[in-house]
């Protein structure tokens, strides 16, 4: 069902996800052990891969395309927040909640509704 090359990305995004969340944890939180173990997980689906962080849906991938989408509910994507695609996680920062376009990437961060934000090409 997944191509080789998806199940790679997909691997690749989760351990990089993981590690910022980590990063992240350890300078925000520097005397909590028990806060630095981010564990992220997927869980396989026919249309979206859902990944959780922590047992919490933090973001969907679209398998058919590799687009990345925030959580709406546990079950649910927002089609509304996209985050790129597998093949440029490398020009957002995924350390924080969601993830923010970097400045020198090909995106921009608009509002979506009032106060979620997405990324749009430049």
């Amino acid at each position: 069902m997944y191509t080789p090359e998806y199940t790679r990305k997909l691997v690749d995004f989760c351990a990089m996800l993981e590690q910022t969340q980590v990063t992240r944890m350890k300078q925000q939180f520097p005397n909590t052990p028990f806060l630095h173990n981010q564990l992220v997980e997927v869980n396989d689906g026919r249309v979206y891969s859902r990944i959780t962080i922590e047992k919490g849906a933090r973001y969907f991938v679209r398998v058919k395309d590799g687009a990345i989408f925030a959580s709406k509910s546990f079950k649910t994507p927002t089609l509304a927040r996209q985050y790129g695609t597998l093949d440029t996680i490398e020009q957002f920062d995924w350390s924080g909640y969601n993830a923010v376009a970097l400045p020198n990437s090909n995106f921009t961060m608009r509002m979506t509704d009032g106060h979620y934000m997405t990324a749009v090409p430049k």
